[in-house]
């Protein structure tokens, strides 16, 4: 399980391809706009994704 905002690594990334954790990170928003004026309104929903790589060489814990 991961944070919010943040990912939790409880082993090193030693064995993993390249010695990297990897991953994509997703942002979506969705929008809902008006324009009484011109008597027009919508939505709009963008989605963006990002690759990510982590080298984790060290792991500590404290209790």
């Amino acid at each position: 399980m991961s944070p919010d905002c943040g990912n939790l690594y409880e082993r090193t990334a030693h064995d993993k391809p390249g010695g990297h954790y990897r991953g994509t990170a997703t942002s979506t928003w969705a929008i809902t706009w008006t324009a009484p004026a011109l008597g027009d309104e919508g939505t709009l929903t963008e989605t963006r994704q990002t690759a990510w790589t982590a080298r984790v060489g060290e792991v500590q814990v404290v209790n």
